[in-house]
């Protein structure tokens, strides 16, 4: 789900920073000595987790677990996806330091619609469909967003932006299978975990 460099125009580049970077300064300043580990294992999380691919068609989806980590941390996804997406630009070449603003806003903001979904299931007994919306609902929304840059980019992108909705309705559905797995299965055997990032 990354954009490549050179893709985008300067404007839609300043733009991505420009919509993220605030997010990261208030996520830094506010950032509490003990939530550090956790921010870190959920950087981890987004890093090790882009590495699985999944065949489909004449390419490959992988996962993205934005869900799973905004659910955990919040506001802090923006600094656990930074440095994660940062690394896999400087390693790896996947995206690139250019468009880090962009691809860091389309994974970060459906995080934080990713944690109000967690919070608001948590209100109730019957959380297996909030559960599966954390994880479906975000990479959804991360959809829409790469989709919606790459039609403002300009004529020649349309197309592309179309097949990459349509190549993302499958990870959807993974997504948000996985992520209720997970929450669940930490609902049953850590739930002390789960109650103190309700709060």
């Amino acid at each position: 789900m990354h954009i490549s460099e050179g893709v985008l125009s300067a404007p839609l580049l300043v733009g991505g920073w420009a919509l993220s970077a605030p997010f990261v300064v208030y996520a830094l300043k506010t950032l509490e000595a003990q939530k550090i580990p956790l921010v870190a294992s959920m950087s981890a999380l987004f890093f090790v987790g882009s590495f699985i691919h999944i065949p489909f068609g004449v390419t490959n989806i992988h996962l993205v677990l934005s869900g799973i980590i905004g659910a955990m941390i919040g506001l802090e996804a923006f600094l656990a996806l930074l440095v994660a997406l940062f690394l896999q630009a400087i390693l790896f070449g996947y995206g690139g330091l250019g468009v880090l603003g962009v691809n860091l806003s389309i994974m970060a903001l459906p995080a934080l619609l990713a944690r109000t979904i967690f919070l608001y299931t948590r209100l109730y007994t019957r959380r297996s469909l909030g559960y599966f919306l954390v994880g479906f609902t975000s990479i959804l929304l991360s959809s829409i967003l790469l989709s919606l840059v790459l039609y403002i980019e300009g004529e020649g992108f349309k197309s592309a932006a179309l097949a990459v909705f349509a190549l993302n309705i499958p990870l959807m559905g993974i997504e948000g299978f996985i992520t209720y797995l997970a929450l669940s299965f930490l609902e049953r055997y850590r739930p002390t975990l789960l109650e103190r990032m309700a709060r």
